[in-house]
């Protein structure tokens, strides 16, 4: 097909919705489930930039096509950015290596269910939040799996040595050790809080 008739066609599709404004020509995009608002209609030497800006920069994250298109469409619109969209994203560098060195995914099992108390007790930490007067910027929240039985308690600091005196003091010396310990905490994390509350008990 002729260029002239592509371009022809392309008047007619969009012509109601843009108005043409300082020299630039702008498009209301109605989508659904959302208000109108106006867009820049790109033309065809801006588009790489663009792409570039709301795929790869340090603060967008080579995030996939959906997310980057709805970054897109707040400012600009052009025909066929889907399929741009894909293409650039398809020979993006960082997303393949990402993807080549991603293994495979597990899926998630639930932990097994608890018949008594202090079987299996989670710990978690919460902050930073705004820091009382008493120096504490941090919360650790420790849960009995089998009772839902919660104790908070206010932290200056996430070192696993704090923590593990925290449990000490305010879980173990009064209900006892528990069989097992869970946090969402890294393995370093995890070994050093160990190793903290066995010195604290003596074993």
């Amino acid at each position: 097909m002729p260029a002239t008739l592509v371009m022809q066609g392309l008047v007619k599709l969009y012509a109601n919705n843009c108005f043409m404004e300082n020299g630039l020509l702008w498009r209301r995009l109605k989508r659904k489930g959302d208000t109108a608002h106006i867009v820049l209609f790109v033309q065809d030497s801006m588009k790489l930039d663009i792409l570039k800006e709301a795929h790869g920069r340090q603060f967008t994250g080579h995030d996939g096509i959906f997310k980057t298109k709805e970054r897109i469409l707040n400012c600009y619109y052009w025909p066929g950015m889907d399929r741009d969209i894909y293409e650039f994203i398809k020979r993006c560098i960082k997303c393949q290596q990402r993807t080549k060195t991603a293994g495979p995914q597990e899926e998630l099992q639930p932990l097994p269910q608890c018949s008594e108390p202090n079987q299996r007790v989670h710990a978690d930490l919460f902050g930073p939040l705004k820091t009382s007067g008493s120096g504490k910027k941090y919360i650790l929240c420790i849960t009995d799996a089998f009772t839902k039985y919660v104790e908070l308690v206010p932290l200056p600091d996430k070192e696993a040595g704090t923590v593990a005196q925290a449990m000490f003091n305010r879980w173990i010396c009064r209900y006892g050790s528990p069989l097992q310990i869970t946090t969402d905490g890294g393995k370093e994390f995890c070994a050093k809080l160990s190793g903290q509350l066995y010195r604290l008990m003596k074993i």
